[in-house]
């Protein structure tokens, strides 16, 4: 089933997302560590939580 078009733009991308925690499952899991190439920690933080 698909959402009606509409709503917020995305902000980053979903891979991005995967991406840093996958990034921050293979490096020990330091939030605030996490590169400048990735979206904002608290971001990733929230999805993996969600």
């Amino acid at each position: 089933m698909r959402c009606a078009p509409g709503g917020r733009p995305v902000t980053y991308p979903r891979r991005d997302i995967v991406d840093a925690i996958c990034y921050l499952k293979r490096n020990g899991g330091v939030w605030r560590a996490l590169p400048v190439d990735f979206p904002p920690w608290s971001m990733v933080n929230y999805h993996f939580k969600t």
